[in-house]
């Protein structure tokens, strides 16, 4: 088998030919696996601008839509989180909050309905093992900036993990255990370009996962695998101070910020939002131009930290 040396600062060592990448669906962005393994929940965009949640099996076969109904305007159903059993997915509504709703398409509702007025602009949510919890992030402007936070939600609750903006936080995946929250961040003021990924236990402070050069561990859309022992992201690294971004591709790194490993080939074109299924065999992901691809990816001892 061929070998392909990683020229990165991040990640200086050689690893087996990259997996091949199976288009499994020619459009679509924000893919998520059903607990079996055997469905993809996916957003493709509608002729009016907004996006509805469609689902289809694994091997791409037999796509249809699950919300809204066909026909409706004016809801846009993004950034889906099949849950760890199989009876919801979350998602962002509007861009404002997180609803779920059944995988056969009804029961669509806010998740949250407690007393005190939820956070807003909520997106990106992440379910909890267990289920009764999520965490997503809140959106809003402050001082004339974008800032982002943390958020754990319950149907009645909610609790902020992260404080913008140290860091400002981007999308997160919660450990299988529900002790810690991976998710893209950066100190400062919002820059997606500039994302690294930090990690946070709380009520401890958020700490990035991989020290050094920020510019040389760029990483944002994290997603934690379910043995916990590793993280797969996106990440135009290896990238230079003041340099243009370039195209995206995924990346593995130990849980423990060690041992870094590019698992897709970024020329010409980027891969985003890669998650893996329950059952660590795959890996999902949209690319650009490209539609739904995926992965088989059964981890290896050795290959993460």
């Amino acid at each position: 088998m061929s070998n392909v040396k990683v020229e990165s600062q991040a990640a200086a060592r050689e690893v087996p030919a990259y997996p091949p990448i199976h288009w499994i669906h020619p459009q679509g962005a924000w893919p998520s696996f059903s607990r079996d393994g055997k469905r993809i929940v996916f957003c493709m965009k509608r002729s009016d601008g907004g996006f509805s949640l469609w689902v289809m099996g694994a091997d791409g076969s037999s796509p249809h839509l699950l919300y809204p109904p066909e026909g409706t305007t004016g809801i846009s159903a993004t950034r889906p989180d099949w849950s760890w059993n199989a009876d919801r997915i979350a998602f962002a509504y509007n861009g404002e909050e997180i609803y779920t709703i059944d995988p056969n398409g009804t029961g669509a509702a806010p998740y949250y309905h407690g007393t005190a007025p939820a956070p807003e602009g909520m997106i990106y949510p992440s379910w909890e093992r267990n289920c009764e919890s999520l965490v997503a992030v809140s959106y809003t402007e402050r001082n004339g900036a974008q800032q982002a936070e943390l958020y754990r939600l319950t149907p009645t609750t909610f609790e902020r993990l992260t404080t913008s903006p140290h860091p400002v936080a981007g999308r997160p995946s919660v450990s299988p255990d529900g002790c810690q929250v991976a998710f893209a961040g950066n100190e400062g003021e919002y820059n997606q370009a500039e994302n690294q990924i930090w990690v946070v236990r709380p009520p401890e402070k958020p700490r990035r996962l991989e020290p050094g050069d920020p510019v040389q561990y760029q990483g944002r859309s994290p997603n934690w695998s379910p043995d916990g022992r590793s993280i797969v992201f996106e990440s135009n690294r290896p990238s230079e101070p003041g340099a243009a971004p370039g195209p995206l591709a995924v990346w593995l790194v130990g849980s423990d910020g060690k041992g870094p490993v590019k698992l897709t080939d970024n020329k010409g074109f980027s891969i985003s939002h890669p998650e893996w299924s329950r059952q660590q065999t795959q890996i999902c992901f949209d690319g650009q131009g490209k539609g739904i691809g995926v992965i088989h990816y059964p981890e290896r001892k050795g290959d993460a930290g």
